[in-house]
C-alpha cells in the first residue's frame, strides 16, 4: 500500500503578516488599535489550530507508516506462505510419484508372488505324481520281490527234486544192472503181462503177484 500523497504546510509557510491598517483620522486611533488587537488574536487563534492539523496529519503519517510496515509484514508472511504452499506441493507431488512407483512396484511383487505360487503349484503337483509313481514302482518291486523270492524257494525245492529223483534213478539203474532175474521170474512175468493185455488180470493184483 502505497503512501497518501499529502501537501501540509508547516508554520513557516503560513502567512502570518498582518494587513496594513489604514490610516485614520484622528479620534479614530483607539478603534484602529482595537482592530489591530483583534487581528492579532485571529492570526494566533489560526496558528494553534495550524498546531493541532500539523500534530494531527503527524499522527496520520506514523500511523500510515505503521500500516506500511504491517503491510510489508503481510506481504513478506504471504511470500513466506506461498512458499511454504509450494514446498508442500512439491512435497505433496513427491510423495505421489512415490506412492505411484510404490504400488506399481507392489503390483509387480503381487504378481511375481502369484507367479511363483504357481510354478509351486506345478512342482507340488509334479512332486506328487512322481511321489505316487516312485510309490507305486516300490510296491510293484516289493511284489516283484516277494514273487522272486517265492520262485527261488520252488526252485530250491525243485532242485532238491530233482536231485532226489536222479539218486533214485542212478539207484535204480544200479539196482537194475545188478539184478539178474531167474526164469520162473521171467515166465511169472511174461504171463502177467499177457493177461494184463488179454483183460484177464487186474493191475492190483498184478502188482500183488510180483
Amino acid at each position: 500500500m502505497s503512501a497518501l500523497p499529502i501537501n501540509v504546510f508547516s508554520s513557516s509557510q503560513v502567512p502570518l503578516i498582518a494587513p496594513a491598517v489604514p490610516a485614520g483620522r484622528e479620534g479614530e486611533g483607539d478603534q484602529g488599535q482595537r482592530g489591530s488587537d483583534a487581528f492579532e488574536d485571529d492570526v494566533a487563534s489560526h496558528g494553534s489550530d495550524h498546531h493541532d492539523l500539523q500534530t494531527t496529519i503527524h499522527q496520520h503519517q506514523q500511523a500510515i507508516t505503521a500500516l506500511m510496515l504491517k503491510q510489508r509484514e503481510l506481504e513478506d508472511a504471504l511470500r513466506k506462505a506461498e512458499t511454504d504452499r509450494m514446498d508442500l506441493q512439491r512435497a505433496r507431488d513427491d510423495l505421489a510419484a512415490s506412492f505411484t512407483a510404490s504400488e506399481a512396484e507392489l503390483g509387480k511383487l503381487i504378481r511375481a508372488k502369484e507367479v511363483a505360487q504357481s510354478e509351486a503349484r506345478i512342482h507340488k503337483t509334479l512332486f506328487d505324481q512322481q511321489l505316487e509313481d516312485s510309490v507305486r514302482r516300490r510296491v510293484q518291486l516289493e511284489k516283484l520281490q516277494d514273487q522272486y523270492n517265492t520262485l527261488q524257494i520252488k526252485r530250491d525245492e525243485l532242485q532238491l527234486l530233482d536231485d532226489q529223483r536222479a539218486q533214485d534213478l542212478e539207484q535204480a539203474i544200479e539196482e537194475r544192472d545188478s539184478f539178474v532175474p531167474s526164469a520162473e521170474v521171467l515166465w511169472l512175468a511174461i504171463n502177467i503181462q499177457s493177461a494184463l493185455f488179454a483183460g484177464t488180470l487186474s493191475v492190483d493184483h498184478a502188482w500183488k503177484l510180483q
